[in-house]
């Protein structure tokens, strides 16, 4: 990183060490949840950054670690959810809509077979 005053190369102060000028730091906020809602530029940009951004990279990939873990686990219960959805529906038919739902067995009330 250089200084935007003297292009100075920088070594991480909070001033230039040439011109004493103060170096701005951005917020890195906005790269985590950037990660977060799309893990996978988050990974591109943690690659990216790794030698030179280091902070920003550093919050691109926690994003995207958080983000990714998420995303499975929300996609893991949508599909329970549709899954226990489509076996109700199962039930529903084949009891003429009387039916119990215990431990994961449909048991027909009212039904002959």
């Amino acid at each position: 990183m250089y200084c935007t005053n003297c292009g100075n190369k920088l070594n991480g102060d909070a001033y230039c060490s040439n011109c004493g000028k103060q170096i701005k730091t951005h917020s890195s906020f906005g790269f985590g949840v950037l990660g977060f809602f799309f893990p996978v530029i988050g990974l591109i940009l943690f690659c990216v950054w790794i030698g030179s951004r280091k902070k920003d990279a550093k919050s691109a990939i926690i994003g995207a670690i958080i983000g990714f873990i998420l995303h499975v686990i929300l996609y893991l219960f949508i599909f329970y959810f549709v899954v226990s959805i489509i076996d109700n529906t199962d039930c529903f038919s084949v009891c003429n809509g009387h039916f119990e739902y215990r431990d994961g067995v449909c048991i027909c009330q009212d039904a002959v077979y």
